[in-house]
């Protein structure tokens, strides 16, 4: 039996709705156990007896699939990480972040990200001694133990996290820039500006930077398309993994961000399906994981500052029918399809299943040639 959550405001004559069984279908909501009203699309508001019927018939009959009983693997996007079993400790010189990379550029060596400042102290993965970083510290380091910041407070482990993010931008840095106000990552472009791709697995290829030309003018280029990755480490049962959310970046010229991002990314966000968004998991997985991706593979030629796993697995005893899930997402009202859900949110653990089509369409507004 279908059940629907009614939160309203009597003063306002105003309320909201949600069906709980395909809100909930979202693994991150569920484990959330909230829910988050969007007084747009969620009003209970005028005739909605489509979108009510949509959900059950007159006859109480459901119109929610329902689990089967069948032995399915879901893919999650969480990679395991090995960090370094210690971290180097200075008098820092300078108390803002800002002002280390001031330093930095004075020198002429290559730009380190690796590092964070915390009680008065500049902490890193590896000696400052011969590198940018040399000019932003006082005295002679000492080496710490990483498990010291696993003591359990949380002061502790925010900087453990904030050394595992620099340390996810200097291991990536040659090849892919930082989106400081996005927190995300996407690969450079070309010397040329011509086309990138990533070999993914034997002759399979995904594109990591692609020209896109104008529906007027083919021959002009309307914007260049970057393939991004949103990040976040998580401790889970004393268990490190880092999260990978797929994204995009959009410039005029390689460089420059187009000022119709938004308007770009909610195309995509639109369109794609589970397929597409596992196989950019996959891609980046790869590429952190160190595997080959071509005579230009990131990583083959720098050490890096952390290690990576393979993408974590679930055995299920339960599954639902992909077939018949696809073709009720297809004719379900557009008004419905926005309670999905939405691409704009917060990192989350998702699960993608190993065969068959996507298991929640996401359907924003727009799409970009």
């Amino acid at each position: 039996m279908p059940v629907l959550l009614v939160c309203s405001h009597p003063k306002r004559g105003e309320a909201w709705w949600a069906h709980i069984q395909s809100y909930f279908a979202d693994p991150a909501r569920r484990a959330s156990g909230r829910v988050d009203f969007n007084k747009i699309t969620m009003s209970l508001e005028g005739d909605v007896s489509d979108r009510l019927f949509a959900v059950a018939d007159p006859h109480g009959r459901a119109h929610t699939p329902v689990a089967d009983l069948r032995d399915e693997t879901l893919e999650s996007n969480l990679l395991p990480v090995t960090m370094p079993d210690v971290f180097w400790a200075y008098d820092a010189a300078v108390t803002l972040p800002r002002k280390v990379y001031d330093l930095q550029r004075e020198s002429s060596l290559d730009i380190r990200d690796d590092f964070t400042l915390f009680g008065g102290r500049l902490l890193t993965w590896s000696p400052v001694e011969d590198t940018a970083l040399a000019g932003a510290v006082n005295g002679d380091p000492t080496i710490e133990a990483t498990g010291e910041l696993l003591d359990g407070s949380p002061d502790s482990e925010r900087v453990l996290v904030r050394l595992l993010n620099n340390a996810f931008r200097q291991d990536l840095r040659d090849d892919c820039a930082f989106h400081g106000k996005r927190h995300m990552l996407y690969f450079r472009a070309t010397d040329d500006l011509s086309p990138r791709s990533w070999n993914t697995s034997g002759t399979h290829w995904r594109s990591v930077f692609k020209p896109h030309a104008k529906k007027t003018n083919p021959s002009q280029v309307s914007y260049y398309k970057h393939a991004g990755l949103k990040w976040q480490f998580l401790n889970l049962d004393d268990d490190w993994f880092c999260a990978l959310t797929p994204d995009y970046y959009y410039s005029i010229d390689g460089y420059r961000e187009s000022r119709f991002t938004a308007q770009y990314l909610s195309g995509i966000k639109r369109l794609e399906r589970n397929p597409a968004v596992l196989g950019e998991t996959r891609m980046w997985a790869a590429i952190l994981a160190g595997r080959e991706g071509g005579h230009d593979s990131l990583f083959s030629q720098n050490e890096r500052i952390l290690d990576f796993g393979k993408l974590v697995t679930f055995d299920t005893d339960r599954g639902i029918d992909e077939a018949k899930w696809s073709e009720r997402q297809r004719r379900r009202t557009r008004p419905i399809l926005w309670l999905t859900g939405s691409w704009r949110r917060r990192h989350e653990t998702h699960v993608h299943r190993r065969t068959g089509p996507g298991i929640r369409q996401r359907q924003p507004p727009h799409r970009p040639t």
